[in-house]
């Protein structure tokens, strides 16, 4: 089956009206459910298209807002595609977007051909590239931090409380003395943005240079620290040449 025909003829029609298509291809990587095609110009420009299908509107408004965002983030880092169109469909089901197409491999797939100096250079750049996009500030009608984070525990201990999941022979009294002495100091802290899914395989490779970051569905507003945070998701080998690397860029 042609790639073309597996979109849906309307939508097909749809990106046809914003776009010269000469060749699309589908693109298989990636964990989201969004479907992506390599699309090739009459002009021989090469772009990535992502279609989300869903019947919720926030989903859909929340795709035209990171459309707005990777603009924004461009702004910072030249790592970050451009977009350079996104509209919901006519039946209001589809977000449609077209975004520049960053050359190269994803970091998971091509990381171990390089050698530990390339690869430790590729995470050094990656960190300075991170600290750059932090720099973009969360909107001033988030609620704060502290505000966010406060509720957050409370509504965990709430939990644990109710369904009684904490064993009775483990003491949580220090952890919960400890927290509330120091829960003031996240007061005042800044909130950036955070891409929040900023590992090897969404960073793009091409000859040994780090050219592209991609998929940003997850992204938050957080401080920008948190992502440290995350370290215990990604596998050993990852993590040696991306988050170890990272912290000399965002020192």
């Amino acid at each position: 089956m042609k790639p073309e025909m597996t979109i849906r003829p309307d939508i097909y029609s749809e990106i046809e009206q914003n776009i010269d298509i000469l060749h699309i291809e589908p693109v298989c990587k990636g964990y989201s459910d969004d479907k992506k095609y390599l699309l090739t110009t009459k002009s021989e420009e090469r772009f990535l298209l992502r279609i989300t299908e869903t019947d919720d509107t926030e989903v859909l408004s929340g795709r035209k807002e990171m459309f707005t965002l990777m603009n924004r983030l461009a702004r910072y880092s030249s790592l970050v595609p451009r977009s350079q169109a996104c509209w919901i469909s006519q039946d209001a089901h589809f977000c449609i977007m077209i975004h520049e197409y960053m050359e190269g491999d994803d970091g998971e797939a091509s990381l171990h051909k390089y050698s530990s100096d390339t690869q430790y250079e590729i995470g050094y750049r990656a960190g300075i590239e991170l600290k750059k996009i932090h720099q973009l500030t969360a909107p001033a009608t988030l609620s704060s931090w502290y505000a966010r984070k406060k509720q957050k525990h409370e509504r965990y201990c709430e939990v644990c409380n109710r369904e009684h999941m904490v064993p009775q022979e483990l003491d949580l009294e220090p952890v919960h003395a400890y927290i509330a002495d120091n829960i003031h100091l996240m007061k005042d802290v800044r909130q950036t943005f955070q891409h929040d899914d900023y590992h090897p395989a969404n960073l793009i490779i091409n000859n040994g240079q780090l050219t592209g970051i991609i998929d940003f569905n997850r992204y938050d507003w957080v401080t920008p620290f948190t992502i440290f945070t995350n370290w215990h998701i990604f596998p050993a080998e990852l993590v040696s040449h991306s988050h170890a690397v990272r912290l000399m860029g965002i020192s």
